[in-house]
């Protein structure tokens, strides 16, 4: 049985064991949406279905069902069932405020803990992310910085079930010595001087946001590392829809896609990279393949986008199309030592 009921806060909602055992495993989030037009927030009950892969969508303030039980849609990724974490659901973002009843957060927050990585830049990192995207552990920031020796190394914060262990395990060294100092930790994303990167025969490379929910980042940067690119920045972002418009203009009446693509990279966190080449530009769309994934799957099978791209859209990386490009798209996400990157890197993991 499910019923509301009035708390300090407003409306809540509470379950018995008789609700899990009529539907199974159920998880349920207290959430809120902005609505552009009214200004307000709005607040949603948001139920999960586990077993059934199901979700339900109730009206806080009326009290009524929003959305009937429906199968989880493609846009909302498992991994964001959390505080903080943003669940979009048919082109409707909500943010997560809190876990809706006690079972809920034993189940999620008993299972998330932080494993923060500091990496040199070159060989080993792709095997680094392999290990996260192996165990189904959430990205949560990335960036590459200069440490006290002037070395590039990139500081991942991976969240995840018992995630130090389990990537010691896997050979990873995690800094535990870091687990309990935030200041330390952010350090590695907040110092904008400190950014990595060249600017110079260099190409931009981003990882879209559906490569990085598939667990594909770790195969993408193994793939540019094996075949001998050199990494010289790299940073997890959000885009917003305005951002990913600016930043894919020039593309606008190029490619086919384009409203498509903007909607792409701005649907989750994405990895920006500085790759280093001679011939950057050039070299580097070979090896990321063609645009159209059906066409890279029959002409270049073991490309980037013919081994990781789902559609048109969603194929996998975005890649500097002109040398005449390059600069402003790396300047985009990393600055250029006088001026601030348009953009900044996630800088909080939730």
């Amino acid at each position: 049985m499910s019923y509301f009921q009035t708390t300090a806060s407003g409306i809540g909602y509470t379950k018995d064991r008789t609700d899990q055992l009529a539907h199974g495993t159920v998880w349920a989030f207290n959430c809120e949406y902005e609505d552009k037009q009214s200004m307000l927030f709005k607040k949603f009950l948001i139920k999960y279905y586990v077993d059934d892969d199901k979700i339900e969508i109730i009206d806080l303030g009326s009290r009524k069902l929003f959305l009937k039980k429906t199968s989880r849609p493609a846009s909302l990724n498992k991994k964001d069932f959390h505080v903080n974490g943003t669940i979009k659901v048919h082109g409707r973002s909500y943010q997560v405020l809190d876990y809706a009843d006690a079972y809920t957060r034993q189940c999620i927050q008993s299972k998330r803990e932080e494993a923060f990585i500091v990496h040199p830049v070159g060989r080993g990192l792709g095997e680094v992310f392999e290990a996260i995207d192996k165990h189904d552990m959430q990205i949560k920031r990335v960036n590459a910085v200069y440490d006290r020796s002037n070395n590039v190394v990139v500081a991942i914060s991976a969240i995840g079930a018992d995630a130090n262990n389990v990537l010691n395990a896997e050979g990873v060294k995690t800094r535990r010595d870091l687990s309990d100092d935030a200041a330390g930790k952010s350090a590695y994303f907040t110092d904008s001087a400190n950014f990595a990167g060249q600017l110079n025969s260099s190409t931009c490379v981003v990882i879209q946001p559906s490569a990085v929910a598939a667990d594909q980042t770790g195969g993408i940067i193994k793939s540019i590392i094996d075949q001998g690119y050199e990494i010289s920045g790299m940073g997890m972002f959000q885009l917003t829809s305005v951002e990913a418009a600016e930043f894919l203009e020039v593309y606008k009446d190029v490619v086919p896609s384009y409203r498509a693509k903007v909607s792409e990279l701005s649907s989750g966190p994405c990895i920006a990279l500085e790759v280093r080449a001679e011939r950057p530009v050039e070299t580097f769309r070979m090896t990321a393949g063609p645009w159209d994934v059906d066409m890279a799957r029959e002409l270049a099978p073991d490309s980037i986008r013919g081994t990781f791209g789902m559609d048109n859209a969603r194929n996998a990386v975005h890649c500097t199309d002109l040398p005449s490009d390059a600069y402003d798209e790396v300047n985009y996400f990393f600055g250029n030592g006088s001026a601030a990157a348009m953009v900044k890197p996630i800088a909080v993991a939730n």
